[in-house]
């Protein structure tokens, strides 16, 4: 339901802000596995593979009803904490075997069966855990956040990556995921413009496992959305909530 509602209000968005082409950008966390927890077993509401299942289904439902309203949809996305391969804690494999990443494998595989040239993913080499697209005038990059362990720590990691060539290095917008919290601010420069970090919200914001364990509160559900022109400038920055 709540998937629904903010749906609308994003296709109510796009009608009230038309653009030619979308990006749908999924910073990961598209699952909940079973092995940070032995509680997990038991407190999860679905199993993994009904998670996998369902995830495919609103992954799906999401790309086909934002392509309906644009003449070209990206979507991309990268390896995040609680979609890697796991035994107990420790991560198995590359960076790029990842639930997530899977599962929007498999929603790109259906729509390319059925014939749809409209949609377009991009995912990381399977040995990263970020990307850099091109949307008009601004390199968007993408990254979960868990690279870092308080939210601080992106500034910078970003930082990092720009001296080590990484994916991000040319991104004059970042956007990240797993903080479940809305943040927006500028930090460093690219030829004499700022640099924006965007930390996302989530559409599932929170339990009681965090809250009894932070000692705080859920944080508030969001879908951010928000335009590039072709100079590279952003506006018409929204956060849905239901």
């Amino acid at each position: 339901e709540r998937i629904d509602a903010m749906l609308e209000a994003l296709d109510a968005e796009a009608k009230a802000i038309p653009c030619d082409d979308a990006v749908l950008l999924d910073p990961g966390d598209l699952t909940e596995g079973f092995e940070n927890t032995a509680q997990q077993g038991f407190t999860n509401d679905l199993s993994f593979p009904e998670q996998l299942r369902y995830a495919r289904v609103i992954l799906t439902e999401i790309v086909t009803r934002t392509a309906a309203r644009h003449e070209r949809t990206r979507v991309a996305t990268v390896p995040s904490n609680h979609g890697a391969w796991r035994k107990g804690k420790d991560r198995l494999g590359r960076p790029g075997d990842d639930f997530g990443i899977e599962t929007h494998r498999a929603a790109a595989d259906a729509l390319s069966l059925a014939g749809r040239d409209d949609v377009t993913w991009l995912l990381p080499d399977v040995w990263e855990e970020s990307l850099a697209l091109q949307v008009r005038g601004a390199v968007i990059g993408l990254a979960h956040g868990h690279q870092a362990s308080r939210p601080d720590g992106i500034r910078d990691w970003w930082a990092k990556q720009t001296h080590g060539g990484g994916a991000l290095a040319a991104a004059s917008i970042l956007v990240t995921g797993h903080y479940h919290h809305l943040r927006v601010e500028p930090t460093g420069a690219i030829e004499g413009r700022s640099r924006w970090w965007f930390q996302a919200p989530t559409l599932d914001n929170g339990s009681s496992w965090f809250r009894n364990g932070s000692g705080g509160s859920d944080s508030e559900p969001g879908l951010l959305t928000f335009t590039v022109d072709d100079d590279g400038r952003w506006d018409n920055l929204r956060l849905i909530q239901p």
